[in-house]
């Protein structure tokens, strides 16, 4: 499990399985990337019990993961 935090409040919980909580739209989804991606933003990710600040790899699998969501609202095939 992933727990992002941006300005000390907590984001979108994020897990890499099949159980991972879904977006409700496409404006939470992009408000959430906008967020995450604003350099202004200290983001700190909890994993396994630890933190640390989040990291590129951290980065693009929080994007990769709202994004694949995003698509699949738009109605993409995202089975490549």
């Amino acid at each position: 499990m992933i727990f992002i935090k941006s300005y000390g409040i907590n984001l979108e919980r994020l897990e890499r399985t099949s159980t991972m909580n879904e977006i409700e739209n496409i404006k939470a989804g992009l408000t959430y990337l906008l967020d995450i991606n604003d350099l202004k933003n200290n983001v700190t990710v909890t994993k396994d019990g630890k933190s640390h600040s989040m990291n590129v790899k951290d980065l693009k699998e929080a994007n990769y993961d709202v994004l694949l969501q995003i698509a699949e609202l738009l109605g993409m095939d995202v089975n490549n």
